[in-house]
Order: structure tokens, then sequence, then C-alpha cells
């Protein structure tokens, strides 16, 4: 292994170490009683789906398929810087303004005969904290991945950016955060990959070759059009 993929591991299970540390502390400690928000028309009416509870997991594959495919320093600083970001910025919502779920989401199944659903849907349950919940910092992590990405290997960010989709709406699902989270959960995102920038600039690669051919594409559509008009 180089040494720029030992360095690259113990940057990402420093980050790795920060957010559990700080999502399960924050998680008893807060300035002020945790408030549950209301229930919209979208979190009274989604059923519970135990299945999508291994879709919900999917988040922790994500963050360690980010850390391997990121294979220069620059994009690995990104990571750091932006992660960094997303999470302090969590901590401190979670500890002023802390949330909490209803108690009928923290409710457990059950079932007569083994099920490993409803198995592993008891044991996120049981293991996680009742609050953290707005922003989400599951939908945050993984959009911030598909966006670390975007500019050096758009493809990969689109797939990463899909499969966040399906975490999101697993989110609902499994009753693990409200609505509100969601959208929250993205801006957080979003705002923490353009505070990373001002560290790690854009570097153009492909979104930039996409950009150029889109301009490329318009310019001769205009032309034509051009000519059209005048005869």
């Amino acid at each position: 292994m180089s040494d720029y993929n030992k360095k690259k591991w113990i940057q990402g299970s420093l980050v790795l170490c920060l957010f559990l540390f700080g999502y399960f502390f924050f998680g008893h400690f807060y300035i002020q009683e945790p408030k549950m928000l209301p229930l919209t028309w979208v979190d009274r009416n989604i059923p519970v789906m135990p299945w999508t509870i291994w879709i919900y997991i999917s988040e922790y594959l994500i963050f360690f398929l980010l850390i391997f495919y990121a294979k220069s320093p620059e994009l690995m600083k990104r990571m750091v810087i932006a992660y960094s970001l997303c999470l302090v910025g969590s901590f401190i919502v979670f500890f002023f303004y802390p949330t909490i779920l209803p108690a009928h989401y923290r409710l457990h199944l059950e079932s007569a005969e083994f099920n490993l659903n409803f198995l592993m849907f008891n044991f996120i349950k049981t293991i996680d904290v009742p609050g953290n919940c707005f922003p989400s910092l599951h939908v945050a992590i993984c959009f911030l991945a598909g966006f670390v990405f975007l500019d050096v290997a758009f493809r990969r960010a689109l797939i990463l950016i899909l499969w966040t989709v399906a975490i999101c709406v697993s989110t609902l699902t499994t009753k693990q955060h409200y609505f509100y989270d969601i959208p929250s959960g993205f801006l957080l995102a979003l705002l923490s990959f353009c505070a990373s920038l001002m560290w790690v600039p854009w570097t153009g690669g492909v979104m930039k070759k996409s950009f150029q051919l889109k301009k490329f594409i318009f310019g001769l559509l205009l032309r034509h059009a051009r000519k059209m008009s005048s005869t």
C-alpha cells in the first residue's frame, strides 16, 4: 500500500470517528429539550417497509467507496474538509435545536417467525439515538459523496446521487426521519461542498468538458437558427 493510500484511509477513519463521536454525543447532550417536528402529509401516509432498512444502512458503504475512489490528494482533501464542515454544522444544530422522533416511530416490529429484515430494523432502532433528526446527516453525507466527485467523475457522481435519492426514501419508509429532514440535509451538503471549494477549488474536469460541449452545440443551433431566419 502506497503512502498516499495509507494516509487517505487514516484521514477517512478520523472523519468517521468524528461522525460517530459527535452523533452519539449530541444525541444525548443538548441545550434544551428535543422537540418533535410537525408531521407532513408524506410522513403520515408513507408506509413502513422493513426491507428498506438495507438501503438505509448502505450509507456506510458509500462512505468507504468514497475513500476508495479518492485517487488524488486534492480530492481527498476536499472530502475531508467538506465532511468536517458538514458534521460540525449538523452538530451545532443538534445542540441548539434538538429534535426527536415521535414515540410510535421508535417502536420495534414483531414477527412470529424469524425475519432478517425485522431483525436488522429492530437492531437499528435499538442502537440509534431518537434525536438528531434535523437536518438528516444520513441524507447530507450521501449527497456530499456525489457532490465531491462532480467535476472529476461525473458518471460516478450521478450514480451516487441516484443512490442517495433511494436512501432519502428509505429514511421515511424506516421511520428514521421526518420529511423536513431530507431537504435540510441536502442543503447542508450543498453548503458544505460549496464552502470546501474555498480550500480545494473546482478543477473543471468532466463537468468543464460537458459545459464546453453544450456551449458548442448551443452555438451550432444558434447559427443554424440565424441562417433560417435570414432566408
